[in-house]
């Protein structure tokens, strides 16, 4: 049950050529346990060979990247440069950019952190729910107070850019 080397990108993945003949067939499939054991075998041998680099955003196409994450490449790393270390007893928590693709993922789809656990390759579902908290809390220092609520905006500048002529 092995995918043929020429089929694959540099990444492992499917080559694009082949991708766009895919087609979704809606259809129940029963696996009988010999095929089960040897389908989750291979995804075990890939997952254990070519593991995900999520801290590496170039890895992913403007397509995927924008299924996963509510912003632009750009925009994330635009986001990123906002997220300072979060002070905690004895130190500092730093954000990483896996860490910052699981909250805005989080964000975007709504998915559980059991489930955000499995596909980012997390050790538990505390320590996903501790990044995602970590995030937040880093946003929250620097992001926040520039780009969102009264004080990321003057009085003047919210009547020059809000206020329209009719109202004045």
């Amino acid at each position: 049950m092995g995918v043929c080397q020429q089929h694959l990108d540099e990444n492992g993945m499917l080559i694009r050529q082949l991708m766009a003949g895919l087609r979704f067939v809606n259809r129940l499939y029963v696996i009988k346990g010999p095929q089960l054991l040897a389908f989750l075998q291979e995804l075990r041998t890939v997952n254990n060979t070519e593991k995900w680099k999520y801290h590496d955003i170039n890895k992913f196409t403007d397509e995927e990247f924008k299924y996963m994450c509510p912003t632009s490449k750009d925009q994330f790393r635009e986001l990123y440069d906002y997220c300072e270390p979060v002070p905690r007893e004895g130190g500092h928590d730093y954000v990483f950019k896996k860490d910052l693709l699981v909250f805005l993922c989080k964000l975007k789809q709504g998915l559980s952190n059991n489930f955000l656990t499995v596909i980012f390759d997390y050790s538990s579902r505390q320590s996903t729910s501790y990044v995602i908290a970590k995030v937040r809390k880093s946003l929250m220092q620097r992001f926040v107070p520039k780009n969102i609520g009264l004080q990321s905006i003057t009085c003047q500048q919210y009547i020059e850019q809000y206020v329209t002529d009719f109202v004045n």
